[in-house]
């Protein structure tokens, strides 16, 4: 397995178990894409120069994992791993965020072998902090893409 490999199911797995923070506009405020720019303390620097992995967040309640970017050359492997990038069903009530798995195939989508991961949500601005209810898994922070 390729370290951009190991990095992306890493940053996956984590995503997994997060929560999600806020008042009562908070699943208004979720909405929308998010780029990856922290785990657990460290910058992510995409998983590769001019590769960036997004979550969406969905109005009707659902979501995905998707990789982007703009290094022709990584198009290809792009497309790939997004034919098999981890779907998802969120709810957020106050600052807390359920996710869960919408995949067939248990173990490698977003959540690995668990279908439901909770966890806390705090904003600033456009940015995102998801802090995971489980220990032992990192907190990670999203920044709003503009379109």
């Amino acid at each position: 397995m390729s370290s951009v490999s190991r990095k992306f199911a890493f940053v996956v797995f984590a995503l997994a178990v997060l929560t999600t923070a806020g008042c009562g506009g908070n699943a208004k405020k979720i909405v929308g894409k998010w780029k990856v720019t922290e785990v657990g303390g460290k910058t992510d620097e995409g998983m590769g120069k001019g590769i960036d992995l997004i979550l969406e967040f969905k109005s009707d309640g659902t979501g995905t994992a998707s990789i982007e970017t703009s290094d022709p050359k990584a198009q290809e492997l792009v497309k790939m791993m997004n034919d098999k990038m981890p779907s998802f069903k969120w709810s957020v009530t106050g600052d807390k965020i359920e996710l869960t798995s919408t995949m067939k195939e248990k173990g490698e989508g977003l959540f690995g072998k668990k279908e439901k991961g909770t966890g806390t949500i705090k904003f600033d601005g456009d940015n995102l902090t998801l802090t995971p209810d489980e220990s032992g898994e990192k907190t990670i922070k999203l920044t709003r893409v503009k379109k």
